[in-house]
């Protein structure tokens, strides 16, 4: 059973955060004031890891005269992936728990970058503490949907796949903006909380869907 209770805020927004999470080691977590949070060696050695047991795991998908690890020896990865994802949580509420700190001290909103999960590489650990904690804590926030955030120009909103011919580059075809695409990524998904917030949406999950953004000022 469950009730659904008004959400209490510790503080009305006085700014906002966004973020823009990569598979990139360098640009892990870029934020919409330009900081950027490189990925920890530590974990990202177990996300190799990871990698690698998934590979192995999945091989049960197989038909059965083409597997090359047997059921006890598959047993034994999974007891070993589920080691390492403690690991992982571990190092990944670490690095939240500080940031969710600096928010609160400055009583901004979070703007969550709400991808999808992508496999083993540890954003779905990340997105869902901060979303426990932010509801925990009274921390206002909004999971924004991160679909083109990252071709859209933050400028002047124009939306091309080719705003971003190279992984780490972008430059608006219309407007001519340049700036590196995860930091266009953030910004948008902060623009993208800033409607939400002036549009009085309730914080949390944010609608599939935002069909105007405002520019926030960091």
């Amino acid at each position: 059973a469950a009730v659904k209770c008004e959400t209490k805020v510790l503080y009305e927004p006085e700014g906002i955060t966004g973020f823009d999470i990569n598979f990139q080691k360098d640009f892990w977590l870029t934020f919409n004031d330009s900081d950027i949070i490189s990925m920890p060696d530590n974990l990202y050695e177990m996300i190799q890891q990871q990698k690698e047991l998934n590979s192995k795991i999945n091989d049960k998908r197989k038909p059965v005269k083409d597997r090359k690890i047997k059921s006890p020896e598959r047993r034994r990865l999974r007891r070993l992936k589920d080691k390492i994802t403690k690991q992982m949580s571990k190092l990944i509420h670490s690095v939240c728990d500080n940031l969710l700190n600096d928010i609160i001290e400055r009583k901004h909103l979070l703007a969550i970058d709400g991808m999808a999960p992508q496999g083993s590489w540890g954003q779905d650990l990340l997105i869902s503490y901060l979303q426990t904690q932010c509801e925990n804590k009274g921390i206002p926030f909004y999971i924004v949907p991160a679909a083109y955030t990252s071709r859209t120009c933050s400028v002047c909103g124009f939306e091309n796949k080719n705003n971003r011919k190279k992984t780490d580059e972008f430059k608006c075809l219309d407007c001519g903006y340049e700036t590196s695409a995860h930091f266009n990524a953030a910004v948008n998904i902060a623009n993208a909380a800033q409607s939400l917030l002036d549009d009085e949406v309730a914080y949390g999950k944010a609608p599939k869907r935002i069909t105007k953004q405002k520019t926030v000022t960091t």
